[in-house]
């Protein structure tokens, strides 16, 4: 049986029938040239310093932001697989899609990829519905699997969610290029490439009353978000 958060932590933000339909928390997606993209990285660059030590000057392609009344509570970045190369391929001996491949034991088209990052919350209460929404609107998109690089305490989120992330390798500092001082003290909380089957995510969720009444209260979001995001699954990036 899958292990999921009480209701109270789930829906800790999520209004009562006595509250108006504004007060719902809101997703949206910002492109690299959206108005107010620049507010969403100036968030994550200070929670990133704040509790790594990290000073981020690049974000990925696609940013998602949970909102409340106006005030941030969490950000994901995203980055199409058809983008060469992902940021984590760094880690990696062989291309992304290689090693998806012989994880999942079926062939897998980097398009069917997408990279998560650029993780950021206010308050960890906040997690649980940003993930749930994350893998709504991503497998919505058509994207089959997400792959990511997180710490401990994030994988057991997912885990303790009912998600089952796949391991594929440790985040070894020393193989990234440029200055790895950058990242503060992010690489002493041991994190990991993994890799997410949204499919399996998915089920998780429409099978959970839970995760199906948080992700049915923000179908608007989802909907709106997964098809900017369809269109970018197969679209190769001008450079």
């Amino acid at each position: 049986m899958v292990k999921q958060l009480p209701l109270s932590a789930l829906e800790k933000d999520v209004p009562s029938s006595a509250n108006p339909p504004h007060s719902l928390p809101e997703c949206r997606l910002f492109h690299e040239q959206a108005e107010g993209r620049t507010e969403v990285e100036d968030y994550i660059a200070a929670k990133y310093l704040q509790v790594h030590g990290a000073k981020l000057k690049e974000f990925l392609p696609f940013l998602l932001q949970l909102s409340m009344k106006g005030q941030p509570q969490g950000a994901f970045g995203l980055r199409a697989g058809c983008y060469y190369p992902l940021f984590l391929e760094q880690y990696l001996k062989d291309p992304i899609e290689q090693q998806v491949a012989l994880l999942t034991k079926r062939p897998v088209d980097r398009a069917s990829l997408v990279e998560v990052g650029n993780l950021a919350l206010t308050n960890k209460s906040s997690g649980p519905l940003l993930l749930v929404l994350l893998a709504a609107t991503l497998a919505r998109a058509g994207f089959e699997y997400m792959v990511f690089t997180v710490t401990e305490q994030v994988e057991a989120l997912m885990k303790l969610l009912g998600f089952s992330p796949m391991l594929l390798c440790s985040a070894d500092p020393e193989r990234l290029e440029g200055d790895s001082a950058i990242w503060g003290n992010y690489y002493r909380n041991n994190p990991r490439v993994m890799i997410g089957d949204l499919r399996l995510a998915q089920e998780v969720i429409d099978t959970s009353p839970r995760l199906r009444r948080l992700a049915q209260r923000h179908e608007s979001d989802i909907s709106t978000m997964a098809a900017e995001l369809a269109y970018a699954r197969t679209r190769e990036p001008s450079l």
